[in-house]
């Protein structure tokens, strides 16, 4: 690989890959983001917010358990912001806890601990996605415990791009 960059909210977690680093091409930077469950002290994130990256533009951004503890404006924030440091040839990963069939556009996975499990509706995270300026080129059903549902998704101008299905068997939380 040419260069990494990881970006989190735990300062603890960030600090020590910073003074551990021994890969120059490796980078590692705090977001002060608030998370009401990881940090809840921080700022709100909008769609013009900014990574700590500068100018940066990346090939492939990947979210392993990120929009799994979003609320949605925090998702669709987020969405925004990414969508400004990928190249417009670049892709976006992420999984995700989907229900396809469920009613509401979001639901907490345990009321009692919120954003420990957040839920979307399928068609929910997709308007999220449209709004934000991304296609799904592919959706895929859940991995064992460890990987949830898994987007890949890639810039675009269209207002109303394709909507793939998700394979068959995927489970409804």
């Amino acid at each position: 690989f040419a260069s990494y960059c990881g970006i989190d909210i735990d300062p603890e977690m960030m600090g020590w890959l910073q003074d551990h680093n021994p890969d120059p091409r490796m980078d590692f930077h705090l977001v002060p983001f608030q998370n009401e469950l990881y940090h809840p002290e921080g700022e709100q994130m909008t769609g013009e917010s900014q990574l700590p990256v500068g100018d940066n533009t990346y090939d492939v951004i990947m979210m392993f358990s990120v929009v799994t503890h979003l609320a949605p404006h925090d998702t669709r924030a987020l969405f925004a912001i990414l969508r400004r440091y990928l190249k417009p040839d670049g892709f976006l990963f992420f999984s995700t806890f989907v229900n396809p069939i469920m009613e509401d556009p979001y639901s907490e996975g345990d009321p009692d601990k919120p954003l420990w499990m957040s839920i979307y509706q399928e068609a929910f995270l997709f308007d999220l996605l449209d709004e934000t300026g991304w296609v799904c080129e592919h959706y895929a059903e859940p991995v064992g415990q460890m990987i949830q549902h898994q987007m890949l998704c890639r810039p675009t101008d269209d207002p109303n791009p394709p909507r793939p299905a998700c394979r068959p068997g995927t489970p409804a939380y």
